[in-house]
């Protein structure tokens, strides 16, 4: 049962950090896009806003899962 449970939280967790992964390497392809400084400084703030989000919503999605998991 333990070992069932850190399999499901290690899937869990490497989904996050993929799914982050890829946020920031499209981040980086919007930025090198950029052609002026207002530009760039509109692409670093919708970037923070969804990483922010994001982390946060999927936060409580893994958060849920293990509880459920536990009961």
């Amino acid at each position: 049962m333990q070992r069932k449970m850190s399999a499901v939280a290690a899937k869990e967790v490497l989904g996050f950090a993929a799914s982050r992964l890829q946020d920031q390497a499209d981040y980086l392809t919007s930025l090198a896009g950029c052609t002026s400084s207002s530009e760039a400084l509109k692409c670093q703030w919708d970037f923070a806003q969804r990483s922010w989000s994001k982390s946060l919503i999927d936060g409580w999605k893994m958060f849920d899962s293990f509880n459920a998991k536990r009961q």
